[in-house]
Order: structure tokens, then C-alpha cells, then sequence
């Protein structure tokens, strides 16, 4: 593949496996990366850290990048950390913010659940 050829992809999503599966979709966004990869694609995931995913296990790093973005009505600052998907050169970047993403149970609140705002949350 030809540089005039190659694509830079940028998947975001809110699940993806091995780090966070609640549905299909985190199997997809787990493999298609990785096969666009092997076409020769330069291909990222974006996706939250939840409190589930590890940094030790996972060997998250720092990329040093912190921005300050509007979420749920106010000015948060959120860090952007980095790995590999397993068994690829995919780079992951995952959203750190401990206040949003940081629960350990689901990944989503049901119909009765309530977030840290007290904001109902369909599944």
C-alpha cells in the first residue's frame, strides 16, 4: 500500500474488547481496527477509561495531553492516556476522567439508575 493509499482511521467508541464489553459491538470495534491495520491503514480507537480497565495491566502511559472539555454543563479536565490493542500496532487512547468514567460496575445505567449528576440514563 502506497502512502497515497493509506487511510488514518479514528475509531471512537464506548466499548471495545478485551478492555470494556458490554454488547457486540465491543467485539467489533475489538477486530475490524485490526484488520484495516493488515491492509495498512493507520488505524486509533478512542474510547473512556472506565474504572475497569486497569492502567498496571494494561500498561496505560500518560501521552502528557490534558484538555479542558464541556461535559454535563460544566468545564472538566480530562486526561488522554495510551496502549496497543493486544496482538497489533493499533494505538488505543483512552479519555480519563475519574468523576464520569471511573464507576466499576456497568458500563451503562439502566432505566431506573441515576448518574453522579442525578441524570436518568436509558440503556
Amino acid at each position: 500500500m502506497t502512502n497515497d493509499t493509506r487511510l488514518k482511521i479514528l475509531v471512537v467508541a464506548t466499548e471495545v474488547v478485551p478492555f470494556a464489553k458490554e454488547g457486540g459491538v465491543a467485539d467489533v470495534i475489538g477486530s475490524l481496527p485490526k484488520e484495516l491495520a493488515a491492509l495498512g491503514h493507520d488505524v486509533r480507537i478512542f474510547l473512556p477509561r472506565y474504572g475497569t480497565i486497569d492502567r498496571a495491566y494494561w500498561a496505560l502511559r500518560p501521552t502528557g495531553v490534558m484538555r479542558t472539555l464541556y461535559m454535563a454543563g460544566f468545564d472538566q479536565t480530562v486526561s488522554i492516556l495510551q496502549t496497543t490493542l493486544p496482538d497489533s500496532p493499533v494505538i488505543v487512547y483512552l479519555l480519563d476522567h475519574e468523576w464520569f468514567f471511573g464507576r466499576h460496575q456497568r458500563l451503562y445505567l439502566g432505566l431506573d439508575q441515576h448518574d453522579e449528576l442525578g441524570s436518568l440514563h436509558p440503556v
